[in-house]
């Protein structure tokens, strides 16, 4: 008996199509900038800026600039894999897709130690800052109440994540905007170089030329200086969230590296100009700005630069699945 039922092959595929699960396509091109940016976390200039001025003989403005550049040829890359595929999965997909997809596997796991070990050192170090703020509380309260936070936040959706951390991006940039005014009007006022232009305090040629410095120290500088970049790939994790991903992940990637680069190398030469002699005079290299804050009179900063790093661990919730 002939059925009387007659399947549309083009309406089966649409329903399908329809049926399958897919996420909420809600983050413009904006919302991609900030969200590579708190994964970056802007502030890490200062927790670099004592140690690399220390082993770079004060050239960090010149390596920061060094380091830019060779980021941003990364950056361009997963423009171009993302356009490719613009799927979730970021070095994983690409690896899988491009390569092989034994070379994807590996790639997988090796990011997925990265995602879990970064939030929990994360959590550890803004313990630790929240500790000397609060000698009273215990660092395990810390570090269990920002999981709780960071978690819920997530669980929440990616609008909320968005936001979240667009608030906390908004909150470190305007540290560092308060930290470049002051800076500036120290330098205004006679202090370190007492000049804008000093070309000596971007690349010192003749400490270059030194038999135990050389471009060693350079690029042993630049080297540490990669992990200020961490973070920013993030985009590409939430490809299928992204309106547009082919360009606008493209795009976030390249804005975010290119902003933080210049961020970075110009905050850096005017820390530089207000300090000239600091790579060798920092009490402790690895609070070396926390030294800098005082001497351009913003000893108050110190304490909000410990805590500031709550958001520090707080932006790391890298690989948390948001349901929206």
């Amino acid at each position: 008996m002939k059925s009387d039922v007659v399947i549309n092959p083009e309406s089966s595929q649409a329903e399908s199509s329809q049926a399958e699960p897919a996420f909420k396509r809600v983050l413009t091109l904006p919302s991609l900038v900030f969200y590579g940016l708190a994964f970056l976390v802007p502030t890490t200039l200062f927790d670099m800026y004592g140690i690399v001025s220390n082993i770079t003989h004060g050239m960090l403005s010149f390596t920061h600039a060094l380091t830019a550049l060779a980021i941003l040829f990364t950056a361009y890359s997963y423009g171009r894999m993302v356009a490719a595929f613009p799927i979730s999965g970021s070095a994983y997909t690409y690896a899988q897709q491009a390569i092989n997809p034994y070379v994807g596997f590996l790639t997988g796991w090796t990011v997925m130690m990265d995602y879990l070990l970064i939030p929990m050192l994360s959590y550890v170090i803004a313990a630790n800052y929240m500790v000397a703020l609060f000698p009273d509380m215990s660092k395990w309260v810390w570090i269990l109440g920002l999981t709780i936070f960071v978690t819920t936040v997530s669980y929440l959706g990616i609008s909320l994540t968005a936001k979240v951390n667009n608030a906390i991006v908004i909150t470190q940039l305007s540290i560092i905007a308060i930290v470049v005014i002051f800076l500036v009007k120290y330098i205004a006022g006679g202090g370190g170089i007492g000049t804008f232009i000093h070309w000596e305090t971007f690349f010192n040629a003749s400490e270059i030329a030194k038999p135990d410095v050389g471009w060693n120290v350079i690029f042993t500088g630049a080297s540490i200086l990669v992990m200020s970049y961490f973070g920013f790939d993030a985009v590409t994790t939430v490809a299928e969230e992204a309106i547009n991903p082919r360009v606008n992940v493209a795009k976030a990637a390249m804005i975010i590296c290119a902003g933080a680069g210049i961020v970075f190398t110009f905050s850096s030469y005017l820390m530089l100009l207000a300090w000239p002699t600091g790579w060798s005079e920092f009490t402790d290299a690895a609070t070396g700005s926390l030294d800098l804050f005082k001497k351009i009179g913003i000893g108050v900063l110190a304490h909000a630069h410990q805590a500031k790093e709550i958001t520090t661990s707080s932006k790391r919730k890298h690989a948390i699945l948001s349901v929206d």
